[in-house]
């Protein structure tokens, strides 16, 4: 099965860099995001745990959105970064993602758990 995104190789380029300047360093913010309510316990499920039992871990998370933010959007640190603001379905690919990461490490407690 063939799936043509472009009429030519020339239209393509400039499209895959800017998916791979863009989307990359904000995806890995987010599924490290995920990974840290993830992680908080190795057994005990973060809705047990609770998500704002923490505070120190929203404050890590907006110290680094405001970082992502100031790197995507300021005219100095675009240039040095190579980045651009993100389209709204880029912003919508980030929200989507983390939540399956999140998932996937809940189903394995829960299968562990009922395997101990």
């Amino acid at each position: 099965m063939t799936y043509i995104l472009a009429s030519n190789v020339a239209e393509l380029v400039p499209f895959l860099a800017m998916v791979a300047l863009k989307i990359p360093p904000a995806l890995i913010i987010m599924q490290i995001l995920a990974n840290v309510f993830a992680c908080r316990s190795e057994q005990t499920s973060i809705l047990r745990l609770g998500f704002f039992s923490n505070p120190l871990i929203w404050l890590g998370i907006g110290i680094e959105w405001a970082l992502v933010l100031v790197i995507i959007n300021s005219a100095p640190l675009k240039q040095i970064f190579s980045t651009a603001p993100l389209t709204p379905w880029q912003w919508l690919l980030l929200l989507i993602c983390p939540p399956l990461v999140l998932g996937a490490e809940e189903l394995r407690k829960a299968i562990f758990l009922r395997a101990t």
